[in-house]
């Protein structure tokens, strides 16, 4: 993706494209790319609005709000602790890396202790 290239304004204006689809997925990476592009106030009305928590943490991701991220992947548990596993894998949460609450939310939903897959080569 673009915004993993550092091009987030680029990354915003396909995925605007993209967002009307419905899929909170795809909004939510539009809101992290809003936030990393400096559209931060357009990122946090995102934020707000949405009811889908894997869509709001990307969005917080892309603000760097460690503490609503944390409360979204939380939140996230309800759909499977699976999702919440596929999400951590994702390179926009790598800034949750080291966190020492990620290690309890790994452990409270049985996921694997290990950090390695936050970490981008």
């Amino acid at each position: 993706m673009r915004a993993g290239q550092g091009r987030t304004r680029e990354a915003a204006d396909l995925l605007e494209v993209a967002a009307p689809n419905g899929n909170p997925q795809t909004r939510g990476l539009l809101g992290y790319a809003y936030a990393r592009s400096g559209r931060s106030d357009k990122a946090r009305r995102m934020a707000a609005q949405t009811t889908f928590p894997n869509e709001q943490a990307l969005i917080l991701a892309g603000l760097g709000d460690k503490d609503g991220t944390f409360e979204a992947l939380g939140r996230m548990a309800a759909l499977g602790s699976q999702r919440v596993g596929l999400y951590l894998n994702y390179p926009e949460l790598a800034f949750l890396s080291g966190d020492p609450r990620l290690a309890a939310l790994n452990r409270r939903l049985g996921l694997p202790e290990s950090e390695r897959r936050l970490h981008i080569n």
